[in-house]
């Protein structure tokens, strides 16, 4: 047979304690037992009556493909080819790598790719880490050719 014991008390930490007023409730506290009873409420669903019929109260999986798109037409990562960089002007400014920067590849550049958001990069520069799809990186060796041209 066991015995009933008493609850045994919460020790309430002084800053929590109370006001200099004698009021021992204090808004901090009320405050933190209010919100363990809002997250112990999270993980938990209200019971459901049998004669309840409604959806269920949890998503149903995502389904899943047909078993004939798992055959030899399913593309592979090795078919796959990465997205063309169409927003800067990537692939059209590459036909320029190795040319020295002028004033006239400035411009022509700017023709090839169709905008002037174009961001020549000598070494050393400080740029910005900013991602931007639209602008197109030039970036120039020691020699001043062009080495490299990306988006962002």
């Amino acid at each position: 047979m066991r015995h009933a014991t008493a609850p045994r008390a919460i020790q309430v930490p002084a800053a929590l304690a109370g006001h200099a007023d004698g009021n021992s409730t204090t808004p901090a506290l009320v405050i933190l037992i209010a919100a363990a009873f809002a997250l112990g409420a999270c993980g938990t669903q209200a019971p459901r009556s049998e004669s309840d019929t409604s959806a269920p109260l949890t998503p149903a999986p995502a389904s899943l493909p047909p078993a004939d798109l798992a055959s030899s037409e399913a593309s592979t990562t090795a078919d796959v080819e990465p997205l063309p960089a169409l927003t800067c002007g990537e692939a059209k400014a590459a036909r320029y790598m190795g040319q020295a920067e002028t004033p006239a590849l400035h411009e022509t550049v700017s023709r090839a790719v169709g905008h002037a958001k174009i961001r020549w990069v000598h070494p050393g520069d400080a740029v910005t880490q900013d991602y931007a799809p639209g602008r197109l990186n030039v970036i120039l060796d020691e020699t001043g050719r062009i080495s490299a041209v990306r988006c962002g």
